[in-house]
């Protein structure tokens, strides 16, 4: 991605995609931390009426995913991982690999199971923060396939945003590779 992309991309909504806990705080962090007004993250959930605080907060709500997705160029999928495979079918009609960036914070989904829904050209990272991304206090990872590095300084830039200026903490990223869980063989 180019600088100029990224410069424009700065001033454009972000969408979060199925509002839970975890998607209020990372719209509330992206606010706190300077990085969008309120009025420039579009948040959507299937019980609307559930997101009335952060109506009232200044964000914008929005029914439907895909008209979210239309409205943004950075989506933030933050829904239950048994209500991917069928958000995903829902917008994958308009997103634009050219323009779009889809970040997943569902765990246990990984990214080839999120690319049989929006193809091989999108660029698809993993976000695993924590709730204290609203207080600007999270340590995320980011991962992304090769298909997908391309898009990794941008989102990295977006979640080291979120960090307090004393840098004691920032969102890294590494390549992605097997992952062992402490304790067990890695062979």
């Amino acid at each position: 991605m180019t600088t100029t992309k990224t410069t424009e991309r700065s001033t454009l909504p972000i969408a979060i995609l199925g509002v839970g806990n975890l998607g209020a705080a990372i719209a509330r962090g992206i606010v706190r931390s300077g990085l969008r007004t309120a009025d420039a993250v579009i948040l959507t959930r299937r019980r609307i009426a559930q997101l009335a605080d952060l109506a009232e907060e200044g964000y914008r709500i929005q029914r439907e995913n895909s008209a979210a997705v239309q409205a943004a160029d950075i989506v933030i999928l933050s829904v239950q991982p048994q209500h991917v495979v069928g958000v995903l079918r829902e917008i994958s009609g308009v997103l634009d690999p050219a323009r779009h960036i889809l970040v997943s914070t569902a765990t246990g989904i990984t990214i080839d199971a999120m690319r049989r829904h929006v193809g091989d050209e999108l660029p698809v990272i993993r976000a695993m923060p924590n709730l204290g991304i609203q207080t600007l206090n999270s340590m995320t990872c980011l991962v992304a396939d090769s298909a997908s590095e391309g898009a990794m300084p941008e989102v990295d830039a977006l979640f080291r945003g979120w960090v307090r200026p004393s840098g004691s903490k920032r969102a890294t990223w590494r390549p992605p590779r097997p992952c062992v869980p402490a304790g067990l063989p890695s062979s």
